[in-house]
């Protein structure tokens, strides 16, 4: 996004300073609008709480937990905390330039579980 300097999601501060055009904060706020109208995904379990829509809108939240596992383009599995730049992800090749890892507080937040 930073390279091709496009706004390409609406949740990361670093980059919506990219899409300033009258057009383009129309479809934005509209697509927002739409987003966080949607109802929570329907889980295959049983859960005691109500999912919070917060989880999914949280722009200071990280996209994955580092127990969760990645499949490498030689077959392999690694855990997200494992994966290292030069790694290639499978699906699509993609090799990893950079690793982020999003220190949270209280070494706490919210997370949602999705399935393969």
């Amino acid at each position: 996004a930073h390279l091709l300097q496009v706004c390409n999601n609406f949740k990361d501060p670093g980059v919506q300073h990219y899409g300033k055009g009258v057009l383009f904060s129309k479809i934005r706020d509209e697509m927002d609008d739409t987003f966080c109208s949607l109802h929570a995904p329907i889980s295959s379990l049983t859960t005691s709480a109500p999912v919070d829509m917060a989880v999914f809108y949280n722009p200071a939240g990280g996209c994955f937990h580092g127990e969760c596992s990645v499949s490498l383009m030689n077959g392999t599995t690694n855990l997200v905390k494992d994966v290292q730049p030069g790694d290639r992800m499978a699906l699509h090749g993609g090799m990893v330039r950079f690793v982020v890892k999003t220190k949270c507080q209280n070494q706490k937040a919210k997370m949602v579980i999705v399935s393969n």
